[in-house]
């Protein structure tokens, strides 16, 4: 290839400033340092659609029977393609001229440079401003959980405001993570904790099967079922980590085979767990499922386990909010309002040299989002209806639409005219399920406020 495109290139997808070569050295030791191998992916992949929405599932099963089942497929496989799409999003086809090579270059870093690229007017703000939303909200979801079970295990009577301060202070060395390797491990435990409690509480059920009733799945509620989906779209959206994942791949050309085993993976162990659960304990099925299990040792345990999976999956939302501000808002952090992108649209790299000089800045920052993490915990702790809305508004946008319209927008001439029908198909269907979604769950979560439950699902 000729050596003046590689240097435009290189220039393109990099640096829009000059830098000194040990700047260079750094930056290269920096990439390398945070580079992961495909089997650490698939475990961060795992862990952005695992989480305690695991716990969920049989309480899904309970709003929509057989449906909630088919949903959970079918939106299984919608959010792995929309995830890939958006990925390829992120990479121009640069074409030699003279030559006439054709090679693939990664030109956007995040979600919001997609955005920037498709709408440079707007894009960018109203990308990050969703993605934060719907992270903050995930993120609130872990103490809620370890709230209702930190009082089930513990015989003396705590309010919830203390316990969400416990969950705080455990939390806090978040604020010091700053590499996806450093989530490798917290992933890791999050799914072999998720793993665990799969294999307690369906070995409790096993033990249980003469009360099985298989007819419960005949169950249909339009309301609950779709609030169930708004749960099961929560549940998939890992459309915000991709990037940050992919970026930090050793081999970043694995990246869809490493997604389908995780979508796979975790979809069989939401469907099993979610199934042979709800047969068994039916309508008195609990929205944290193991809070179902009896009192002892077992409950206790498991119980345990359940707040390691809340502590472990709160790290991996918490650590993409603090990269979505630092890099894609750089400016927040180092004071300097200048425009982030290039006149072509490329998005700018802060050097590490910069980054370094805002330490404080960034840590009070990060201080605050896990201060409204823990407040919003204690003034909304309602678990699976705060994930049925969170799916139907801000998770319908980031999982279905966005990444639909990113690539008609960006890729038209690139892709199939099945690729186009299936997207135009999505799109429209995402916009009518949130209209319900959002209207169904919004009502719901007005109803448990107004009754003062958190054991709510219907609107009726």
């Amino acid at each position: 290839m000729d050596s003046n495109l590689l240097y435009n290139l290189f220039n393109k997808v990099n640096r829009y400033t000059k830098i000194s070569t040990d700047e260079e050295c750094l930056l290269e030791k920096r990439e390398v340092e945070n580079q992961v191998t495909s089997i650490n992916a698939f475990w961060n992949i795992c862990n952005s659609i695992q989480g305690v929405a695991i716990l969920a599932m049989p309480y899904v099963i309970k709003g929509g029977g057989w449906w909630s089942i088919v949903s959970m497929v079918v939106i299984a496989s919608i959010s792995n393609y929309t995830g890939q799409i958006l990925l390829d999003c992120h990479y121009e086809t640069l074409k030699n001229q003279e030559s006439g090579e054709v090679i693939r270059m990664r030109t956007r870093i995040s979600y919001a440079d997609i955005g920037f690229k498709v709408w440079p007017w707007c894009g960018k703000d109203l990308i990050l401003i969703v993605q934060i939303l719907e992270l903050l909200f995930m993120a609130t979801l872990y103490p809620i959980v370890a709230t209702s079970v930190f009082k089930t295990l513990c015989p003396f009577k705590i309010s919830s405001s203390i316990w969400v301060l416990i969950f705080g202070i455990v939390i806090l060395p978040n604020i010091f993570i700053r590499r996806v390797s450093h989530i490798s491990f917290m992933s890791t435990v999050t799914v072999v904790s998720a793993s665990f409690v799969f294999f307690i509480v369906n070995l409790y059920c096993f033990t249980e099967y003469k009360q099985w009733d298989i007819t419960q799945l005949e169950h249909f509620s339009l309301s609950e079922f779709v609030s169930s989906c708004g749960v099961i779209i929560a549940s998939y959206s890992s459309q915000m980590y991709l990037s940050v994942i992919e970026e930090n791949m050793a081999k970043p050309q694995c990246i869809k085979s490493v997604m389908n085993a995780g979508y796979a993976a975790m979809t069989l162990l939401k469907i099993g767990i979610g199934v042979i659960a709800y047969i068994t304990f039916g309508t008195e099925t609990s929205q944290v499922v193991t809070l179902n299990l009896p009192s002892g040792i077992l409950l206790t345990a498991v119980n345990i386990v359940v707040v390691l999976l809340s502590l472990s999956s709160y790290t991996l939302p918490m650590f993409t909010v603090f990269e979505i501000i630092e890099k894609d808002s750089f400016w927040i952090i180092s004071g300097d309002q200048s425009n982030d992108y290039n006149n072509e649209g490329y998005a700018k790299i802060p050097l590490e040299k910069n980054l370094k000089k805002v330490n404080m800045r960034r840590i009070i920052i990060r201080v605050s989002l896990v201060s409204i993490t823990l407040v919003m915990a204690l003034s909304v702790p309602h678990f699976c209806l705060v994930l049925a809305f969170i799916g139907s508004f801000t998770g319908s946008f980031l999982e279905m639409i966005f990444p639909c319209f990113f690539q008609l927008k960006l890729k038209y001439n690139e892709i199939s005219n099945l690729e186009k029908l299936l997207d135009g198909i999505i799109i429209i269907f995402s916009f009518l399920f949130m209209g319900m979604g959002t209207y169904f769950s919004a009502i719901a979560l007005e109803k448990a406020f107004r009754l003062h439950t958190t054991e709510i699902w219907s609107i009726d």
